[in-house]
């Protein structure tokens, strides 16, 4: 998904792997790019990402008003639950 940010949530992966790039609130920001081609250039993306890689029964927590994109590296299948006051 190209880089947007939305309320706290949790992305559990259950096959598969998918790469993370997380910003904070500071430097969040939205895009239209597609994440391929956003994970090719993160070095012109603002203000230095935050990278992971997450496998199977990771889970990530992205904390409400942090921007991220997400690459399925290979055919994924996760549940993920945004919370909503």
């Amino acid at each position: 998904s190209p880089a947007h940010l939305h309320q706290d949530a949790v992305n559990t992966l259950c096959f598969g792997e998918k790469r993370w790039a997380l910003w904070p609130p500071s430097v969040s920001w939205v895009s239209t790019v597609p994440a391929a081609e956003l994970f090719g250039n993160l070095s012109t993306a603002p203000g230095g990402a935050l990278l992971c890689t997450q496998h199977p029964g990771d889970v990530v927590y992205v904390p409400e008003g942090w921007g991220h994109a997400v690459l399925n590296v290979m055919d994924s299948a996760a549940a993920a639950i945004e919370f909503h006051p």
